[in-house]
């Protein structure tokens, strides 16, 4: 169409040219090549003038025989339309570039034509390759896990296995995704609970005489008397193997329980921290996003309420009655200590933590029922008087750690000095030796050996038998 259009306006316009051609007002003396795409055309008129007066145009036809003598296509480079349009009325010698056309060369034959460029229609382009999103995108239409990095095999991982599942496959929000978690975990180790239970009881039904074996071992060693301090070791371990107590056992279910803990601990800790963001809406209540701490603080503070009463009704193992009196409070105090940190926890995080504590509370409460305990053969608790120690009030009872660790760095830094003194007598010079203080006077050195004669006391005489008896020892002769 192009092609069509440019070959009409050619005409056109050699129509109007040999109008003004056959009025004779202008003299051509023809079109030279000057470059590709340019066309110079000659006048006889001034270069200084804006172009001749308007001519009077007479209508002429077409007629082809004036083509040839205006345009030689057989010796010339340029275009038809090139000379057609240089030749309109009021242009005068100027070089035009007229279109971005394929450069020509002359032909020797004026026939030739030039064949069609090939490829002149573009080819399709090419589908781009199938993306398989079956890995990047759950059902639900978000980024899994693995996308993120997230979900390996570690303990961690596979805990995100198992949220995702129950978020994706089940169809569960966040929140009831990590509440059914957290009591699947807490069900399944009910095993290591009653276990526990056991421990705890024995240990409690002989804790009154285990706590005099030890006072008697810990006296015997800060008096530093070996020979007491080994009887009263002997003693505590027999008694310890006979009543099968060992105060590490009931520290076995929260040794236990501790990678669990943290294993949920990391992977939720990762997830919140990525961020996954369909948590940003998992929440409920007033904590809808699971990635961001609690703005109300309400779960630092119920997780922390809910893990000192796990201490005290010892639903985890470590209970506050089955441990000294000083660490008692220090064991008190962990759930304290513990909720500046747990504010800065993501709320998915404190959610876990706070319906773990409520299972514990809830198993514990089960394992208390006698049928249940007689089934799980858990020892029945025997209650025990208070003792003398168990009554101090609180500072009485720090006054005397105090004073007792004062004591024992005391002896500490004397039994060092000892044995440097030891070392170096072996090891320097023999340094000179004074029966008495060199630097008293003579009367004081005397006085100070008296002294310790008396409190030695004289020698007395001793005898094989008794000389105040009048029975006459006969030796025997055999």
């Amino acid at each position: 169409m192009e092609l069509i259009y440019s070959i009409h306006s050619a005409r056109l316009r050699f129509l109007e040219a040999n109008s003004l051609l056959e009025a004779g007002t202008t003299k051509y003396t023809g079109l030279d090549r000057v470059g590709a795409g340019t066309t110079k055309v000659g006048t006889t008129m001034d270069r200084t003038t804006r172009g001749p007066e308007r001519p009077t145009i007479q209508k002429r036809w077409f007629h082809p025989t004036n083509l040839k003598k205006f345009h030689d296509t057989g010796t010339q480079s340029s275009p038809l339309s090139a000379g057609l349009i240089s030749s309109r009325y009021g242009v005068g010698p100027t070089w035009s570039v007229l279109s971005a056309q394929r450069q020509r060369y002359n032909s020797t034959d004026a026939t030739q034509t030039t064949p069609a460029t090939s490829g002149y229609i573009l080819e399709p382009p090419s589908l781009p390759d199938v993306i398989d999103v079956s890995q990047t995108v759950n059902a639900l239409g978000e980024p899994s896990l693995a996308s993120m990095g997230l979900g390996n095999y570690t303990p961690s991982g596979l805990y995100q296995h198992g949220l995702e599942f129950l978020h994706v496959g089940v169809g569960m929000p966040w929140w009831e995704a990590i509440l059914v978690s957290t009591i699947l975990v807490r069900v399944l180790s009910i095993p290591l609970a009653v276990l526990s239970q056991r421990v705890t009881a024995n240990s409690m039904n002989h804790k009154p005489k285990m706590d005099k074996l030890q006072e008697k071992l810990s006296e015997a060693k800060l008096n530093k008397n070996m020979e007491q301090y080994a009887r009263a070791n002997l003693q505590l371990t027999r008694f310890m193997k006979e009543t099968n107590t060992n105060p590490l056992r009931s520290m076995m279910y929260p040794m236990l329980q501790m990678p669990i803990f943290l294993s949920v601990f990391i992977g939720l800790r990762k997830m919140a921290y990525y961020p996954v963001e369909s948590m940003m809406d998992g929440g409920l209540w007033w904590f809808i996003d699971l990635t961001t701490s609690d703005p109300l603080f309400i779960l630092p503070f119920l997780t922390s309420a809910t893990l000192l009463l796990s201490i005290e009704l010892g639903s985890d193992g470590v209970s506050s009655k089955t441990v000294g009196t000083n660490t008692k409070y220090v064991v008190r105090a962990i759930p304290i200590i513990m909720i500046p940190v747990m504010m800065y926890f993501p709320a998915g995080l404190n959610l876990y933590w706070l319906t773990s504590n409520l299972c514990g509370l809830a198993i514990a409460s089960f394992l208390r029922q006698d049928r249940i305990r007689k089934m799980c053969k858990i020892p029945v608790k025997i209650i025990h008087p208070v003792s003398e120690t168990e009554k101090k009030p609180f500072k009485q009872v720090m006054k005397d750690g105090w004073a007792q660790f004062k004591r024992k760095q005391k002896m500490k830094e004397t039994a060092n000095q000892t044995m440097a003194d030891f070392k170096k007598a072996g090891t320097g010079p023999l340094t000179k030796t004074y029966a008495a203080d060199p630097t008293l006077s003579k009367r004081k050195q005397l006085a100070k050996i008296d002294l310790k004669k008396s409190e030695i006391g004289p020698l007395t005489k001793t005898y094989a038998t008794d000389p105040t008896s009048k029975k006459k020892v006969t030796k025997s002769l055999h």
